[in-house]
C-alpha cells in the first residue's frame, strides 16, 4: 500500500509560522513518521489501512473518508452541530513536535526558523524554558484535535466499523515538565 502524504507545508503553515525554504524532502519524511507512528496508533491498524486504500491522491479521497480527513460538521444526540476538523490539523501539529523535537526548529523573534549554519541564526536562541513551553503548547494543540478525533469516530462508530478505539476516551495531553529547579 502506497501512502502519500495527507498534508503539505501548506497546511502546516496554516498552524504555524514555518519557511516556505523548508526542506520538502525532510518535512515528506516527517509526515510519513507522523501518519505510520502516530495516525496509526490512533486509528488502529485496520481503519489506518482502509482509510489509505481509499485514498489515491490528496484531492481524491472515496466517502465516508473524506469527512474524516478534511473535516465535517456533524449532529450529536442532542441535535447539537459540531464541527469537526478532520485529522489534518492533528497531523499538522505532530509534524511540527518531530520537527521542533529533532532540533531542525527554532522559536524567535521572527517566529518558528528552520534550522541553519548560519552563525547570526545563533543570536537570539530562544530559553530552554520558552522551548520547553512551546513544545507542550504543540503537543497540547496535538492532544485536543487527537481527542477531537475520538470523539468522532466514537460517534460515527457505523460509518467507521474498522475503528477499533470505539470505547476509547478522549486523553489529555501527555506533556511532560522537567523542572529546572535543583
Amino acid at each position: 500500500m502506497a501512502e502519500i502524504a495527507l498534508i503539505t507545508l501548506a497546511d502546516i503553515q496554516g498552524y504555524e509560522d514555518v519557511s516556505d525554504l523548508f526542506d520538502l524532502g525532510r518535512l515528506n519524511a516527517y509526515i510519513q513518521e507522523a501518519q505510520r507512528l502516530k495516525l496509526r496508533e490512533l486509528l488502529g491498524a485496520a481503519l489506518y489501512q482502509e482509510m489509505f486504500s481509499n485514498v489515491s491522491d490528496i484531492d481524491t479521497i472515496i466517502a465516508p473518508y473524506d469527512d474524516l480527513i478534511n473535516g465535517v460538521e456533524y449532529e450529536i444526540i442532542d441535535g447539537e452541530p459540531i464541527q469537526f476538523y478532520g485529522i489534518k490539523p492533528y497531523l499538522c501539529y505532530e509534524v511540527l513536535c518531530i520537527m521542533f523535537a529533532r532540533n531542525n526548529f527554532r522559536i524567535t523573534d521572527y517566529g518558528n526558523m528552520g534550522f541553519s549554519n548560519d552563525p547570526q541564526s545563533y543570536m537570539n536562541k530562544p530559553s530552554r524554558t520558552e522551548r520547553r513551553d512551546a513544545m507542550n503548547s504543540l503537543r497540547q494543540s496535538a492532544a485536543d484535535y487527537r481527542n477531537d478525533i475520538v470523539l468522532f469516530l466514537n460517534e460515527k462508530y457505523s460509518t467507521y466499523p474498522l475503528w477499533d478505539g470505539g470505547r476509547m476516551t478522549p486523553k489529555r495531553a501527555q506533556v511532560y515538565i522537567k523542572s529546572t529547579l535543583s
